[in-house]
Parts: C-alpha cells; structure tokens; sequence
C-alpha cells in the first residue's frame, strides 16, 4: 500500500541540484562593507598607475604579480553582494558611506568637528526644517562651505558647562577660512549674556584635520546614528550636492570596475561547473578556491 506521505521521486532525484546565484540568495551591501571595498579600489588604481612604466612582457616582475592581488580581494569580498541601481534600489546608510567617502577625495577636503553654542545648539534644535538642514544653511550663508558632508551627533550624557548637540564631518575649507572664523559662527566664547562654547583641554569648540583614514573616520562619525536619529525626531544627516555627486560617482566606478572582472572570469566559472560539483565558490585564479572566510559587517 502506497503511503500518501511518501515523497514521489523525480527525475532529479529528493534533493536539488547545485544552483546559480540568484536574487534570493545573494548578500545586500551594508556600511561596514564600504571601507574595505574602496581600499580595493583605491589599491587597483595605485597599481593601474604604475603598470605602464612596467616591461610587462616580464611575467616575474613582482608589481605584475601584486597588480591581481586587490581585484581578487574585491571579487571574493563581494561574492554574492547584489550592486545595485544607486538611485533605486541602493539602501540610504550606504549611500551615505560612499558619499563621505567621496567628497574624502575631493581636493583640499579635510575631516572636521565641530562643536556649538549653547544658543546656536537651541536654534537648531527648534528650526522647523530640522537641525542638520538648518545648521547647513547656516554654514553655507555664514562661512561660505559648499562641499561639506556631515553627521549629527547628540548624546544621552548632559552638560551644565557646553551644550551637547555637536556634528562631525568632511568639508572643503574655503581658503583663508580659520578655526576662529568658524568659531565666531558656531561656537562664540563664552560672555556677558551669551553661554557659547566653553572650551577644556583638547575638547576643542572647531578642529579641522587631514584625512588619513577616510574609511575609519566614516565608521566613527556614524557610531551614534540611530541613538541621534530617534533623539531628534529626524535625520542627523546632511551631505551637499557636490559631496552626493561625489559618492555616486566613487560607487559607480568601484561598481563597474567589478562588474567588468566578473564578466571576465564567467567563462572558468561556467567551465568549472562540470568538473567542480563540490566547490561553491567562483574561481578567483584557481579552478576550485576554498570558500573565503566570513568577514563581520
């Protein structure tokens, strides 16, 4: 007597065969990812630079042989990341990854915080088109910073000397703009009838500094997103059009640069697939590559 419950076998047998990638399993690009992928890139062009100046007819010169090492790191890196559209479908926290790291590039760009005033900070606050988009305007009219990207940040912790609501960022310094100038607009000294920004040690009211280590500084700056976002009821968040320009046009780059090496090593994937019915990997520069180590977002 046949059981109803009995699975019927098919020609292909109970389990499935070994699929392509498809939507429902590939990984979404997150934040935490962004750093690393334009470190890739960056390294790619480095060796981009310096490879016409290279007798590449010599296969033992040791840059040729370093020149592969950054696409591969940035093939494996994203296996099964979806790249996609930037103005559809890219999520909103990636975007503003890339757009920090974009406007890093920009000539005569540094990193900044700054910290306000008590009456600046209050102004802000109360501004019916929400405090990041009021303090923008404020620098642009004020201090004449038009490329500028930057992150609110407003702590729990409270103060009695200094307001806490302060804003780190990237900008593109006009020159002869001082720490002073920008002190006068956003963080005056404490006087008669005006709380301002009292400043203690290092704890300075304006620091500008060079970018170093865009990708850290990105992280950093972001560490209390959320937390702001649900103190202030809105976005902490602002970036200007040039700075936007900037990231999009970083992510479209790195998106291409991929996309083209990909399409280049589809054919040894699709080759390998007979003879390789174990490995679940595509093939960077062997035929069956071990699965690489989980990084954590």
């Amino acid at each position: 007597m046949n059981n109803s419950n009995q699975r019927r076998p098919t020609k292909r047998g109970h389990f499935l065969k070994k699929h392509r990638v498809t939507a429902h399993t590939q990984r979404v690009l997150t934040p935490g990812m962004v750093g690393a992928l334009a470190s890739f890139h960056a390294g790619y062009q480095r060796h981009v630079a310096v490879l016409g100046q290279l007798d590449t007819s010599n296969p033992d010169t040791p840059t040729l042989k370093k020149f592969y090492v950054f696409t591969k790191l940035a093939l494996e890196y994203t296996y099964k990341v979806n790249l996609c559209d930037w103005q559809r479908r890219l999520p909103t926290e990636v975007k503003r990854a890339f757009t920090m790291l974009g406007i890093s590039g920009t000539p005569g760009a540094s990193i900044f915080t700054f910290r306000l005033g008590h009456e600046v900070a209050e102004k802000a606050l109360s501004a019916s088109e929400g405090p990041a988009a009021h303090l923008a305007a404020l620098i642009k009219r004020k201090l004449g910073i038009k490329d500028i990207a930057f992150i609110l940040e407003y702590p729990s912790s409270t103060s009695d000397e200094n307001h806490q609501l302060h804003l780190h960022g990237i900008a593109c310094i006009p020159e002869g703009l001082t720490e002073d100038d920008i002190r006068v607009v956003l963080a005056p000294k404490p006087k008669e009838e005006v709380k301002g920004y009292r400043q203690r040690f290092g704890n300075k009211a304006i620091d500008l500094q060079p970018i170093t280590t865009p990708g850290a500084w990105m992280s950093y700056i972001s560490k209390e997103y959320l937390i702001t976002q649900r103190k202030l009821g809105s976005a902490p968040d602002y970036a200007s059009h040039g700075a936007s320009r900037a990231g999009k046009e970083l992510y479209e780059e790195l998106v291409s640069w991929i996309k083209s090496e990909r399409a280049r090593e589809a054919p040894q994937e699709l080759a390998g697939e007979t003879n390789a019915t174990t490995c679940d990997h595509p093939p960077v520069s062997e035929p069956c590559p071990s699965k690489p180590s989980q990084r954590q977002d």
